[in-house]
């Protein structure tokens, strides 16, 4: 009889791919000459045997139209007599398209689960999803029939659980694997909670500046600075002392108060002094907020070296115009009568 069919495990073929037909004759006499067919037209070149190896036949599935249906003619002997094969069709597989993976919310807290799901909208059954974190496999593939997405289960237990998460998808086509879009989480609510506590650390200081533009200078509610007590002259001094140390005396800002009349040289000073701290963090302040709310609208997660920690009681503030304890500030704008 007559031996016919694909060297492939499966007729299931994709567009591009390479098959090779097999043709045999196992009886009858020698020599033996084998045409293959593709529906009534004639596939060449024909090939002659001399022995009962099979004949292969290669051919590259273009289009849906070299599907099939294919046959073997055989010619042997000197009396030329012919068989024909059984009939072969191949089926079209459809590649798959390019997966998509998702996540129920992209904002996360620590410890929580998440669900990943990677679905491709195209391709023929089954089709095999495989899930990453960076370059680590995070589980086997998954095999999934029709058009059902594959969904993995993920516990968000530090930040580095924030990224980088990508899926591929395949199915039996060679050399056709497709990957994903990459997903990241950020935590939740961190963006605010670091606004705010720039914000109150700034607002602190400003208003503790202002207290002292307003008490250095014109006394409290009106007052001239000309009635300074003798408790705040010394407070005035412990100002002055802290310029003279960051070497402000020399700065144009500090010549300009001379011109104020009026007022006692310490009382000058202190200010000048004050008035600087205060556009100082003014203007550090709003640098902080747009700093922040950059990172805001680029969504990227906070690292823990970026993550606030707010020692507010214990952390001293250090600029170029205040060296002050935050609970000294308490304390000493308490005082003010």
């Amino acid at each position: 009889g007559v031996e016919f069919g694909s060297l492939q495990k499966s007729l299931e073929v994709g567009i591009g791919q390479n098959v090779t037909l097999s043709c045999r004759f196992t009886s009858g006499s020698l020599p033996i000459n084998y045409i293959f067919f593709r529906g009534s037209q004639n596939l060449w070149p024909t090939i002659w045997k001399t022995d009962r190896n099979p004949a292969l036949f290669n051919l590259t599935i273009s289009s849906a139209s070299d599907l099939g249906e294919y046959k073997c003619k055989v010619v042997h002997g000197i009396s030329n007599s012919t068989k024909y094969s059984k009939s072969l069709n191949f089926t079209l597989l459809d590649p798959v398209s390019k997966p998509v993976l998702s996540t129920t919310t992209s904002q996360v807290r620590i410890g929580q689960n998440v669900t990943l799901s990677c679905h491709s909208e195209n391709g023929s059954s089954p089709i095999n999803y495989v899930f990453f974190k960076g370059r680590k496999t995070m589980l086997s593939k998954i095999s999934m029939q029709g058009k059902a997405a594959a969904v993995l289960n993920v516990t968000i237990n530090s930040s580095s659980d924030l990224s980088d998460y990508k899926c591929k998808a395949e199915n039996n086509i060679p050399n056709n694997t497709k990957y994903s879009n990459s997903l990241n989480f950020t935590l939740a609510g961190m963006c605010l909670s670091y606004v705010l506590l720039i914000a109150s650390d700034e607002l602190l200081m400003i208003s503790a500046c202002l207290c002292k533009l307003g008490y250095s200078c014109f006394g409290v509610f009106g007052g001239t600075g000309k009635g300074v007590t003798t408790t705040k002259q010394r407070e005035n001094e412990i100002l002055v002392s802290k310029a003279q140390s960051l070497d402000l005396h020399n700065s144009p800002l500090l010549k300009g108060t001379e011109r104020i009349s009026g007022l006692p040289a310490k009382v000058k000073n202190n200010c000048t002094v004050s008035a600087f701290c205060f556009v100082f963090f003014s203007m550090y302040f709003s640098s902080s907020l747009s700093s922040v709310a950059q990172l805001c609208r680029d969504s990227e997660p906070l690292s823990p070296k970026m993550e606030p920690q707010n020692n507010w009681a214990t952390a001293d503030i250090v600029s170029p115009c205040c060296v002050i304890t935050k609970d000294k500030i308490l304390s000493q704008t308490s005082q003010i009568p």
